[in-house]
């Protein structure tokens, strides 16, 4: 059986799950603690320039978790640059080759593409799961519902 590729999307200060009850609680119980009172909301085109670095450098995960603690739990700005740089450097990247790559503006049409991708595909909210760049999901789903999808579109893939 030939492996899925899920990816998921979601924006760096995505905060569709403030929608759902106890959700903070639940994080709570697993060591984190979100702060919506620290929310600083903006344009995380930055941010999503920063997660294509990372991905060159192998560190996209890294990141990634590292963006959503400090926008989540610490209340960081994720829209300026001395701060992106500063959780880059955090996230074990070396800081002048963020700085550079996020002031030459050479990422720039990496987020473009991934924007339209994302309208051709008729992304309207996030997260968005995408799979084996064919199906795509909109909306938090639970675990469940992710499994059945998943073996759904294994069962087509492997036809």
């Amino acid at each position: 059986m030939a492996p899925l590729t899920v990816e998921v999307w979601a924006d760096v200060q995505c905060s569709w799950f403030r929608l759902f009850q106890g959700v903070a609680d639940t994080a709570r119980a697993e060591g984190l603690d979100y702060r919506f009172d620290l929310l600083k909301p903006t344009n995380s085109s930055l941010a999503h320039q920063l997660l294509h670095h990372a991905e060159r450098k192998g560190a996209r995960e890294r990141m990634s978790e590292r963006l959503y603690s400090a926008y989540f739990t610490q209340g960081r700005h994720v829209g300026r640059l001395d701060e992106l740089v500063s959780l880059a450097t955090e996230a074990g990247l070396e800081p002048d080759e963020a700085r550079q790559v996020l002031t030459d503006g050479s990422l720039k049409p990496a987020t473009m593409a991934d924007q339209e991708l994302a309208h051709e595909l008729g992304v309207q909210s996030v997260p968005f799961y995408v799979i084996n760049d064919m199906y795509g999901v909109a909306g938090a789903q639970s675990p469940e519902a992710l499994l059945g999808i998943f073996r759904q579109a294994a069962s087509e893939t492997n036809r």
